[in-house]
């Protein structure tokens, strides 16, 4: 609008909050809700054109002090106010909207719209002030990354999937910007007689959202990809992002015929409406003139938001990670191998009167704790949302209830942000995690995971590009998951690792023969089995207690630990002979048990190995591992998953990604 009044010869002075230039145009600096300020700006004013559109979490307190702020300043001035309103007040509708059509607003941002409409017609009825509105329906063009922009040009110029709002079927109208701009422009140099009412801005012809979206992919060269925004998409980001809750009030719009009927403004005045194609042509030129804000538009920024120096030292990428597989809310954020900052949140106090964790009850406190953590990694990198380029989550395997509150929850982050979403395998995380302390992993090597719900060894490469063998799995228990089992027999507390851990320092680890599950020549090399052991104990601890006896609990937790922990290290060091690999990585939570680490290390020392184990507070569930998987699959420039992408509770793994590694298309 700027640029049109400057064209037309006119002086415009254009005031913003951070004075933005304008080419041709007097900038000035001000806040719009400072009323001495505004007197100030409007003083030789003969029109006040009143285009603010505040963040939706502002909106209650900024555009009320604002438009009094205006009106008060344009009075002052003599001047004339036009108003740039938009059609939510009108609700839910079933027929073209016009001027005079009833005011029933369904959402709180139509609510205060209409409630600023009547104040700025209340203030030219009383003489107070000459004053004009336009109003137009949901905004697209060049200069405005809004949903029907941002979300759809940006994917399209990339040939990504755009996904529409709603219905896609369903007619509706759109205010192209320049379009709007030229009719308020028209607003502030008619005559009085057109003034103290609402004009509807002019629109093209009725179409669809699917032909709208065929337009922008036809005009971008590529073939059309259109899926929705489905209402549980909705929901996950409703509970992660304040913006996004404020804006799922108004997408009803999206979910009725939405038209706009503008022929009392053709009727009167000499703008018309662009066609559709000429304005996805400017508004496609307009994204692809900036490749940043193509990339940015269409989520992936992995590529393109470089050198953010001025946020804490941070540099392209940032993965925000997410981790909800099991009892523990996890959020990380790593940038170029290195930890900026995480949170993690345990319901384990919840589970412990069970004796083991309660998926549903798991969930709930996922639910609870995913937006605090998020916001505590954020303070603790000193990031802010709008820095991360990826979002990267566990989408299995583990318990599908806590899954599915973390995959909708990364979901929503990457929606509300903007940027790649990657589901990745959480044994794989795991894995990563290591990174963090010990930099890149070598070559190939040989990965220990074993926790309460894993026990297994892989063959790692590179762990972004390269397939992940399976060697082998436990066939039964877990070994985290007979430490839990085995702790209740004893009388210990729930989680069993640690309680049978402290209890052993005062045992004798020779005092209880137990055997070491399929250790013998004959066995798979690479299976374990912890339900025997389990069973033998508990044996044990039946036919002491026939005796009478006091039961020696810290020689039973002593002797079960021992027999885990050298079933475990001779498998493991077997396996790095058999893949000839010269490093073992061990994660996961029981690589957090002393007797574990120590038996392990003074194995691979016998055996010429490395041995590689995270710092204890990143060997159980945690964000920082997701994140750094994320960070390496991000450099690595592997392709993103769809924002449709499933949980798998029984994923098996092939690779970093649940669903398999692919290459980003090179451009």
């Amino acid at each position: 609008m700027c640029t049109d009044l400057v064209r037309r010869g006119l002086p415009v002075r254009a005031v913003t909050r951070s004075g933005t230039p304008v080419e041709g145009a007097e900038a000035v600096a001000a806040d719009a809700t400072d009323a001495p300020a505004m007197r100030d700006v409007c003083r030789d004013a003969a029109v006040v054109h009143h285009c603010l559109n505040p963040p939706f979490t502002t909106w209650r307190a900024a555009f009320p002090a604002a438009t009094r702020a205006l009106l008060a300043a344009a009075g002052a001035a003599g001047a004339r106010l036009v108003f740039a309103d938009d059609t939510w007040m009108y609700g839910k509708v079933d027929a073209p909207m016009r001027e005079d059509t009833t005011v029933a607003p369904v959402s709180s941002k139509g609510v205060l719209r209409a409630w600023l409409a009547e104040m700025v017609l209340a203030a030219h009825a009383r003489g107070e002030v000459e004053t004009v509105i336009g109003r137009a329906p949901e905004l697209w063009g060049p200069g405005v990354e809004s949903l029907l922009a941002a979300g759809i040009f940006g994917e399209a110029a990339q040939g990504r999937t755009v996904r529409w709002p709603g219905d896609p079927d369903l007619p509706m109208t759109a205010g192209y910007t320049p379009d709007v701009g030229a009719a308020l422009v028209e607003l502030s140099l008619a005559p009085a007689s057109a003034t103290g009412r609402v004009w509807h801005t002019p629109v093209p012809p009725a179409i669809t959202g699917r032909q709208f979206v065929e337009r922008v992919f036809a005009a971008a060269g590529h073939e059309p990809r259109i899926g929705r925004i489905t209402p549980a998409m909705v929901a996950a980001m409703r509970l992660v992002s304040p913006i996004a809750r404020e804006g799922a009030e108004l997408l009803y719009q999206f979910e009725q015929p939405f038209l706009v009927d503008d022929s009392a403004f053709r009727a009167s005045f000499a703008t018309r409406a662009t066609d559709w194609d000429a304005g996805i042509a400017a508004t496609l030129a307009w994204y692809r003139a900036d490749p940043d804000r193509t990339r940015r538009a269409a989520g992936a920024g992995l590529r393109a938001r470089h050198q953010r120096g001025q946020n804490a030292g941070v540099s392209t990428p940032l993965v925000l990670g997410i981790e909800t597989s099991c009892d523990e809310t996890g959020v990380g954020l790593v940038s170029g191998g290195v930890l900026l900052g995480d949170a993690l949140a345990s319901s384990m106090e919840e589970h412990a009167r069970f004796g083991g964790v309660v998926p549903e009850v798991a969930a709930r406190a996922h639910l609870e704790a995913m937006a605090p953590m998020v916001r505590t990694a954020l303070q603790r990198a000193q990031v802010d949302l709008a820095d991360v380029t990826a979002v990267a989550v566990t989408a299995g395997p583990g318990l599908s209830p806590a899954l599915q509150v973390g995959l909708a929850a990364g979901k929503a982050y990457a929606l509300a942000a903007g940027v790649p979403l990657y589901a990745v395998h959480h044994l794989a995380g795991h894995a990563a995690v290591d990174v963090l302390d010990h930099g890149p992993l070598p070559e190939r090597c040989v990965a220990l995971i074993v926790s309460g719900g894993h026990t297994s060894l892989l063959s790692v490469g590179d762990l972004a590009r390269d397939e992940i063998v399976h060697l082998g799995d436990t066939v039964d228990d877990a070994a985290g998951e007979a430490f839990d089992k085995v702790a209740r027999l004893l009388g210990l507390p729930y989680p069993g690792g640690p309680a049978i851990d402290r209890a052993a320092r005062d045992g004798d680890p020779r005092a209880i023969a137990f055997p070491r599950p399929l250790t013998g020549p004959s066995d798979p090399p690479w299976t374990f089995s912890f339900s025997g052991l389990k069973t033998a104990v508990a044996r044990w601890v039946e036919a002491h207690s026939d005796t009478g006896g006091t039961l020696p609990v810290p020689d039973v937790a002593a002797s079960f630990q021992e027999a885990v922990a050298d079933t475990l290290a001779r498998k493991a060091v077997a396996a790095c002979a058999d893949q000839g690999a010269d490093t073992l990585l061990m994660v996961g939570g029981v690589a957090a048990n002393s007797r574990v680490r120590s038996l392990m290390e003074e194995r691979c020392a016998a055996a010429g190995l490395t041995l590689r184990v995270p710092p204890i507070r990143l060997c159980t569930d945690n964000g920082a591992m997701i994140a750094a998987l994320g960070d390496l699959l991000v450099r690595a420039d592997v392709e993103p998953d769809p924002l449709d992408v499933a949980a798998d509770p029984r994923a098996r793994l092939t690779g970093a990604l649940l669903h398999g590694i692919r290459a980003l298309p090179v451009a």
